[in-house]
């Protein structure tokens, strides 16, 4: 039976209207508690994305070079939009603006998901829907879309990478494959992790090339195709290396010395870790137990699904490729899991789809759907609400109160660390003498005198020495001497959990009270 214009127009718009519904959805989810820190900055890398980029005219559109251009690029163009609308902004405007930004993208990725998710649902929407609802409510991926940082956009274009390489599995084509190679392209000018996608894809390639008996020559004019439609992919986002192609050696050259240099000293084995350091530390607590699994039983239902392998392989090369990387960035390197979580949201929406329909024949749908939902959603909508709530109610906002009530203006302090990390305070570089640690040796002085001198320290920093003593010894050494030697007088903890970049144990050590004690 054929579909009539009016039916293929009325499902148009229920594709449109569920669409925008799980959109807004997701963005109320990353909205709610954005302004978490303001009108102080928590962290350090925020402030140097929103700076670099609102001064990037000024600077010829030159960048530092972690990262390639999107980041840069397109917030300088929703500045300078908002720039043309008022003149009023201040540089805590800038900073919310960035992050609602990145709010968005994660938001549409949300919407992305729900189209790859419909893929594997023989022209269903149960897939895609769990798929997307999981996605929403993730700790993890909420957490990330709150930041500036590279890590949400490159999420959104992994995934619409991965949803225009099953379309071209499906229906290959010149076109299509072409399509492929510019949505790759512009993952890879979101971040340079983007790049590794080209393993997978050209696998994918050989395997429609194989599949279709092509002459060499006609074989050769669609990778060229491809090749080039990626390389305009990226110079979409990075112009700047059309004038600079140097710079993306360079560029590329430092993050592959960083990565396998490991991080602050500290290079994590993947041997040593048994392959499952993000695992543990990344995605069991930022999607929670019942839908981890969910996602590693719909990986393996996926593999006899037409073209889910794709999302399969490209899911385990992903972990691969991160989990082999020496460099896991403190206190959160489970960021760089995000392009990841979409493909498990879509392989866990699978596993929950049939797990809803085998339900469905036992009790009532609305039973089934609330089972289903109790079991794989509130888990972890109630973790990132938790993580919201101790956003807004961070150790450093507790600490800085405390601080300036109870530590003497002129007092000595030490701190170990960027003022992002630390305890909020107006006051921080004019009521105290601050002295920081990585500029001085040994333990900057013997600690006596007066006024007394006070030893701020938080688990962002000591943490990861701590956790990995033998990578460097004098840093540990440092930080257990004084744990140990002089007195705790205060230490704030957070309400719930620390997780991402929110609320890290605060300690506050006093050596003269130890020393009189």
């Amino acid at each position: 039976m054929s579909i009539t214009r009016r039916q293929l127009d009325r499902r148009q718009r229920q594709v449109l209207l569920c669409g925008l519904l799980l959109f807004v959805v997701a963005l109320t989810v990353r909205m709610w508690g954005l302004s978490f820190g303001l009108p102080s900055f928590f962290s350090g890398d925020e402030v140097g994305k929103r700076d670099e980029a609102y001064h990037l005219a000024a600077n010829n559109f030159i960048h530092s070079k972690g990262q390639p251009s999107f980041l840069y690029n397109s917030l300088f163009v929703i500045y300078s939009i908002t720039d043309l609308v008022s003149s009023n902004w201040t540089v805590v405007d800038y900073h919310y603006i960035g992050r609602l930004w990145m709010a968005i993208l994660g938001a549409l990725t949300v919407v992305a998901v729900w189209r790859l998710g419909s893929r594997f649902d023989n022209g269903g929407y149960q897939v895609g829907l769990w798929s997307a609802l999981l996605l929403s409510v993730l700790p993890l991926h909420t957490a990330c879309s709150r930041y500036i940082k590279e890590d949400a956009p490159l999420g959104l274009m992994t995934t619409m990478t991965v949803l225009a390489s099953v379309h071209y599995l499906r229906e290959p084509s010149r076109k299509a494959l072409a399509i492929v190679g510019l949505i790759t392209g512009l993952a890879f000018s979101t971040k340079y992790t983007g790049l590794v996608l080209l393993a997978p894809i050209l696998f994918v390639f050989l395997v429609c090339a194989w599949r279709a008996r092509p002459n060499i020559s006609a074989a050769l004019l669609d990778l060229a195709a491809m090749v080039a439609m990626f390389w305009i992919g990226f110079l979409i986002f990075s112009p700047i290396y059309l004038f600079y192609p140097g710079k993306l050696f360079d560029d590329l050259l430092f993050q592959g010395e960083y990565s396998m240099a490991g991080h602050d000293g500290i290079v994590n084995d993947p041997w040593k870790e048994w392959w499952i350091y993000y695992i543990r530390t990344g995605l069991i607590p930022g999607m929670t137990w019942p839908v981890f699994l969910l996602g590693v039983a719909g990986l393996l239902l996926l593999l006899r699904i037409r073209s889910g392998w794709f999302v399969s392989l490209a899911a385990v090369w992903l972990y691969v490729v991160l989990e082999h990387a020496r460099a896991k960035p403190a206190p959160f390197p489970a960021r760089y899991l995000i392009p990841l979580l979409p493909l498990i949201c879509v392989a866990a929406g699978v596993s929950l789809s049939k797990l809803a329909a085998a339900l469905r024949k036992k009790f009532a749908a609305p039973v089934a759907y609330a089972v289903c939902g109790a079991l794989f959603i509130a888990p972890p909508l109630v973790k990132s609400l938790l993580i919201t709530d101790e956003a807004l109610h961070d150790t450093r906002i507790v600490a800085g109160k405390w601080m300036e009530e109870n530590i003497p203006p002129g007092s000595r302090i030490v701190t170990t660390e960027g003022e992002g990390n630390l305890p909020v305070s107006e006051f921080w570089n004019t009521r105290w003498q601050v002295e920081k640690r990585d500029e001085k040796s040994g333990l900057a002085g013997s600690g006596i005198g007066s006024p007394p001198r006070y030893f701020i320290f938080t688990s962002f920093k000591f943490q990861r020495y701590l956790d990995s003593p033998e990578s460097v010894p004098e840093a540990t050494n440092f930080y257990r001497k004084v744990m140990s030697e002089f007195e705790l007088i205060k230490e704030f903890r957070p309400r719930w959990l620390t997780y991402g970049k929110h609320s890290p144990v605060i300690q506050i050590y006093r050596p003269e009270a130890k020393t009189s004690g």
